[in-house]
């Protein structure tokens, strides 16, 4: 920001100001001194003319047309109600020619008073350059006129005039310097807020307590889904309240514990679920708090996922027929030692179907087809990209064997068909799923896989939408350790 015109040097971000203040003030001030001065003015004419005054309520016609003018602008190009606002401003020191030698002290007082009411309120809602050009032209206005009726120049007027608009032109740049350090202050919470998910990578929500209300609001979160007690059927606000009632720390409901100044990692409980929350008191007096899932679970949760998983495997090798049992048995060996492993190389995708479609094709009862570019090659996490596919095929085939049991095709001996395709887009490989494929299913049985859960967002480029297709990241920025 300039120092001395206290103008964004960045123009986007000026622009982006400007607008805010226009919706803001800017334009309820504009309008509203339009309104009334259309008003006096009007109702000044009318006076003049009931009196046989000729003479003074030129001025008023004058501002009239003023008014007239500028209103149109305005509403045509609001980015320029700075400017009219300025105009119609500067023109409102002309209505010190309609006192004259008759008026009584008093009035002329009252009158001036108001005057520069308006003219102060127009100051404060413009920036500081256009309220320094407005406090001139007042000054030089206002002189002029003095001079010119009293027929005699005054010192100390002068002096007072001067005076008073420097004083006024440094009250103003306090004014505008202080409003613009606020907005840069709203713009870099928005961005905060924008950036947290990229900058914490954990689930987590950001929170704040309401005295008023005695309970908590929820300012923004991140995969909140992924903490304990979440359930789909309440909003963010009533999960985050949820999970503060249920879960304690030191035998204390975490949303009282919460209210103390306490930072760093805690423990939490619930009965059998135990693990870690890291808290993090941001802001001036430390109202708000970010609440983060910590990754170090306890030995009850660790036992629940490896019970989880064995479940699975159990299941998988249930599916399968007695001659291809050892090969899912190898394929979750696999998937449990390599859940962890970001070992990263070049990934023929075409190859690596193929050699999927073969070990299925030997059950005879799923036939795969893949089509596409055979000749794709990208660098990514390869042992993760195989639990994912060998995860995928599983749900595909229990999927294709319930849909073909509902049509009653199994007798028939034919093997199932499934087709596959490959693609490249700007920076993703995609597969394509069969669109005969159930999705909700599909769906169902994608986000409940426990091995697809943990390393999804690792190797996918977005989550697996209605047209069923799989993006896989081809940005690996290093070697994950």
């Amino acid at each position: 920001m300039n120092n001395f015109t206290l103008k964004f040097n960045n123009p986007e971000l000026e622009l982006q100001y400007q607008e805010e203040k226009i919706q803001k003030i800017r334009k309820r001030v504009f309008y509203l001194f339009m309104a009334l001065g259309l008003i006096l003015n009007i109702s000044k004419v009318i006076l003049d003319i009931v009196e046989f005054k000729p003479f003074t309520k030129y001025i008023n016609y004058t501002l009239i047309g003023i008014i007239i003018v500028l209103v149109p602008v305005s509403i045509k190009w609001p980015i320029h109600i700075r400017y009219t606002l300025m105009v119609a401003n500067i023109s409102t020191a002309l209505l010190q020619m309609n006192f004259t030698d008759t008026t009584s002290p008093q009035m002329y007082y009252s009158y001036g008073s108001n005057f520069t009411q308006f003219q102060t309120c127009a100051y404060f809602v413009s920036d500081f350059l256009d309220s320094v050009v407005q406090v001139i032209c007042h000054t030089l206005i206002k002189s002029s006129i003095t001079i010119y009726q009293t027929e005699s120049v005054d010192p100390q007027d002068i002096l007072m005039s001067v005076g008073a608009a420097i004083i006024i032109s440094m009250v103003i740049y306090i004014s505008d310097s202080h409003s613009r350090k606020e907005f840069l202050q709203n713009v870099c919470e928005n961005i905060w807020c924008q950036q947290l998910p990229e900058i914490i990578k954990k689930p987590y929500f950001q929170i704040t307590y309401n005295k008023n209300l005695l309970q908590y609001n929820v300012l923004s979160w991140n995969e909140v889904e992924r903490f304990p007690s979440y359930c789909d059927q309440m909003c963010q606000g009533c999960n985050v309240r949820s999970f503060l009632r249920m879960y304690k720390s030191d035998d204390k409901e975490l949303g009282y514990q919460l209210q103390e100044l306490i930072t760093g990692t805690i423990n939490v409980h619930n009965g059998k679920y135990k693990f870690k929350i890291r808290i993090i008191n941001i802001g001036v007096d430390y109202t708000h708090k970010i609440i983060i899932l910590d990754n170090t679970l306890t030995q009850n949760t660790d036992l629940t996922l490896m019970m989880s998983i064995k479940k699975s495997m159990s299941f998988y090798i249930k599916q399968s027929s007695n001659k291809s049992c050892q090969v899912f048995f190898n394929w979750g060996m696999m998937s449990l030692l390599l859940i962890n492993d970001f070992t990263i190389q070049e990934i023929q995708l075409y190859k690596l179907i193929k050699k999927l479609n073969a070990i299925y094709q030997k059950q005879k009862q799923f036939d795969f087809f893949v089509k596409g570019d055979q000749t794709i090659v990208f660098t990514g996490y390869i042992n993760l990209i195989r639990i994912y596919m060998i995860q995928v095929y599983q749900i595909l085939t229990q999927i294709y064997e319930h849909q073909e049991k509902k049509r009653k095709r199994h007798s028939e001996n034919k093997p199932i068909p499934i087709f596959l395709s490959i693609y490249k887009e700007t920076d993703t490989i995609c597969i394509q799923l069969p669109p005969t494929l159930n999705y909700l299913l599909f769906i169902c049985k994608y986000t409940k896989n426990i091995f697809i859960s943990q390393i999804e967002q690792t190797i996918l480029a977005g989550p697996i939408q209605n047209d069923l297709k799989i993006n896989f990241n081809t940005c690996v920025p290093y070697k994950k350790i």
